[in-house]
């Protein structure tokens, strides 16, 4: 979180949401506190997940973990898991976090859109979070729902270099 704060610094600047890619969603739980003390309204952060193995989202929609059934295979395995972190999900919750899931298609383009737009070399994993982003175009549906507009600022979490 400290890099967070001294990025923030130099670009003079407060997100209202926070996209963060989850596994078993303890990376989100553990910026999610410290994150949410630096944000504006509406204070959203969003939990990012391959739509193959979204057990963040089905935790929190449950309330506690649930086993996810299948194969979970995805291009981001890192974050291909079948199980949340009941205490992680017990902190998002406490943080209104919101899951949202994403295709592979997009989860493979997110690491050369990052490339390209000046970011760090990342994996599908690592850039899970942009490719949340990009998901949620203006004016779409899940734009709406996440109340991201042009007046929204953006914190993307990206982890992870090449392998």
């Amino acid at each position: 979180s400290q890099e967070i704060q001294e990025q923030l610094a130099l670009l003079r600047s407060t997100p209202t949401h926070a996209f963060i890619q989850a596994g078993v969603g303890s990376l989100a739980a553990g910026l999610a506190s410290d994150v949410r003390r630096m944000m504006d309204a509406p204070y959203r952060i969003v939990v990012v997940e391959p739509a193959a193995a979204a057990c963040v989202g089905a935790a929190l929609r449950a309330g506690r973990p649930q086993r996810l059934s299948g194969t979970l295979t995805t291009v981001a395995e890192v974050l291909s898991c079948g199980e949340a972190s009941a205490p992680a999900v017990k902190i998002l919750r406490r943080y209104e976090a919101t899951a949202i899931t994403v295709e592979e298609s997009e989860l493979m383009a997110a690491p050369g859109v990052l490339a390209a737009l000046g970011g760090p070399e990342s994996t599908a994993s690592g850039a899970a979070g942009l490719a949340g982003l990009l998901a949620a175009s203006p004016g779409s549906a899940l734009a709406r729902a996440l109340e991201l507009d042009s007046n929204s600022r953006v914190l993307l979490i990206a982890t992870e270099g090449p392998r």
